[in-house]
């Protein structure tokens, strides 16, 4: 069993209140930490910020 403390409670609200002002104020800016956390995202192969479309736009074309 774990016994919050104050300051683990404070960061929590800290951690929500930052959480819900930026909901509120609209940001939903990309935040991508991982391939994994992309490939999970509706919106991977269309969001110009995914990792699974920057690897698209690198990838070696053979000519020929």
């Amino acid at each position: 069993m774990v016994t919050p403390t104050e300051d683990s409670i404070g960061a929590v609200r800290g951690l929500v209140s930052g959480t819900a002002a930026r909901i509120r104020a609209r940001e939903f800016a990309p935040n991508p930490k991982g391939l994994r956390t992309c490939q999970q995202c509706p919106y991977h192969q269309i969001c110009p910020s995914s990792l699974t479309a920057r690897a698209a736009t690198t990838a070696v074309v053979p000519v020929g």
